[in-house]
């Protein structure tokens, strides 16, 4: 009797102390009741997104007085998930603002028409709308943060005619992200555009994914010699390094393999001699942004531009750091 009295306490207690711990979440140091601001994005795992992930958690930490800030994630690339994640929250209500990176550009615009409908502000980060689908469902957003990918493409395609300079007719294989992102567009479209008749291009698409690139790289080396590969993310371009690997390809005989991105595994590739460069985005810098900027506007700030490209640049073996 006197044990399960005790025990109830103790779950009593439990109680209280949750609802104290949520209600610190909650609010802030003055007793009101802090901002939800919701952040999507397409992937836990993708290094890119990681990346973003941090400076999202910066920038909350700089505004934790007044912000609770809740990240979610769409499994790996899962569209479906994350309209569903998005109609969840618009549902729950509550929402001062959002910030998106999108698992499929198309996807989401109608849910996005809602929220503008609700006039809860929308940050897009990396890839925006698809221009159709934003025009069939009204859907428009209030700021974005992105690189310049077709520029960030360009510039694979001139780093990789310097490093083939003594190449005759240099034949390179390009694979692609997938098609229904705006930046994988952009990127390979602005490598070929770079390539200028200098390159033979052959082009793949790799769905951004290692294992599939390194699939289609090794079916690629099978039946054709390629001088260079241009990887639009860092994770197939690793893909691409693994299929090298696996044909038992030595370093110094193999296609050189340019990537995107500069992540910590892109760098790290690049510093064994595996990866010859990588087009540097600052993820960590793009998510700060985005979040900061979605803060803002939830506080009826008016921004010094609703539209943000942050700079790219190529990361060698010379600059990495």
């Amino acid at each position: 009797m006197v044990q399960n009295m005790q025990k109830r306490t103790f779950l009593a207690i439990i109680a209280i102390l949750a609802v104290v711990v949520i209600s610190a979440l909650t609010f802030n140091h003055k007793g009101y009741e802090k901002k939800q601001l919701y952040v999507f994005l397409p992937s836990a795992s993708n290094p890119f997104w990681i990346e973003v992930r941090k400076g999202v958690e910066a920038a909350a930490k700089d505004y934790s007085k007044k912000f609770d800030v809740r990240i979610l994630t769409a499994g790996d690339m899962d569209a479906a998930n994350q309209v569903e994640q998005l109609q969840t929250v618009l549902e729950r209500g509550k929402v001062a603002a959002i910030v998106l990176g999108v698992a499929n550009n198309r996807a989401p615009a109608p849910i996005i028409a809602q929220y503008n409908a609700q006039n809860i502000p929308v940050v897009m980060i990396d890839t925006d709308l698809d221009k159709t689908a934003a025009k069939e469902s009204g859907a428009k957003w209030n700021a974005f943060i992105g690189s310049d990918n077709r520029f960030g493409g360009k510039l694979a395609a001139t780093t990789m005619i310097k490093a083939l300079a003594t190449v005759t007719e240099p034949k390179v294989l390009l694979i692609k992200g997938s098609y229904v992102h705006q930046s994988a567009i952009d990127r390979a479209e602005g490598f070929v555009e770079g390539a200028g008749g200098q390159l033979q291009v052959i082009e793949r698409e790799g769905e951004w994914s290692r294992q599939r690139a390194m699939e289609l790289t090794a079916g690629v080396m099978a039946r054709d010699k390629v001088d260079g590969i241009f990887a639009s993310n860092d994770d197939m371009a690793l893909g691409a390094i693994a299929a090298l690997e696996n044909a038992g390809i030595p370093k110094d005989k193999r296609p050189i393999v340019i990537g995107f991105d500069a992540t910590s595994a892109g760098k790290q590739a690049i510093s064994q001699g595996d990866m010859y460069a990588s087009i540097g985005q600052q993820a960590g810098e793009m998510g700060r942004a985005g979040a900061t900027s979605a803060m803002k506007l939830a506080q009826g700030e008016t921004l010094k531009e609703n539209k943000i490209l942050i700079p790219v640049s190529v990361v060698s073996k010379e600059n990495i750091r």
